[in-house]
């Protein structure tokens, strides 16, 4: 999931701006030495706005200045594939052909066993019945009843140890090797409704 600033982010950006046009207009009422400060407060405004739109689209950057460049390249690169993906699909072909979606359940349950196993499932769908190939991982939580610290509840239903998740993507719609209409719910039917809805809107 992408990580949002913790703040309103047009307001901060429109905040940022209201400052540096404040202090351009009392430099260049001042000295030439006062508007060369006007000019590098400029750029200074112009990269912060750059830094924030990279933040706020991509998630926060951390650690060496080379890294954070390098970083923020990347994500840029990996938000116009995206736009550019959203933006040429025609909507009937791509959302509504049922051959373009695909579905994973992940359960997580005492005594299951541990196995991997894809099954052939119908789905009822706004855009009619679906069947797909859905895959089923399931994933045994009994050896976690040794845990201690663990919530009373974390092995009833829908508990952290006795629950299940499932998620759907379109096949049709990429980015750099990556699903961008993906939708995650408690099961199956819910996640591909929100898939679907995800890409006859063109909201990823």
């Amino acid at each position: 999931m992408k990580r949002r600033l913790p703040v309103n982010f047009p307001i901060l950006l429109l905040s940022s701006m209201n400052l540096v046009i404040r202090l351009v207009s009392y430099f260049q009422a001042n000295s030439p030495r006062s508007r060369r400060m006007a000019r590098a407060a400029i750029v200074i405004a112009g990269v912060f706005a750059v830094s924030l739109l990279a933040f706020n689209n991509c998630g926060g950057f951390s650690g060496p200045a080379a890294r954070f460049k390098s970083l923020a390249a990347s994500c840029m690169t990996g938000q116009k594939a995206q736009n550019a993906a959203v933006a040429q699909y025609d909507i009937t072909e791509t959302c509504e052909d049922h051959a373009n979606y695909q579905c994973d359940i992940r359960e997580f349950k005492p005594g299951i066993g541990n196995s991997t196993e894809v099954v052939q499932s119908c789905l009822a769908t706004q855009i009619g019945e679906i069947c797909l190939p859905v895959s089923i991982s399931k994933y045994d939580t009994s050896p976690n009843r040794s845990i201690s610290e663990l919530d009373a509840n974390a092995f009833s239903s829908g508990g952290e140890f006795n629950r299940s998740e499932a998620s759907c993507f379109n096949t049709k719609v990429m980015a750099e090797g990556q699903a961008v209409f993906t939708a995650d719910a408690p099961g199956p039917e819910l996640a591909l409704r929100a898939v679907i809805a995800k890409c006859r809107e063109r909201t990823p």
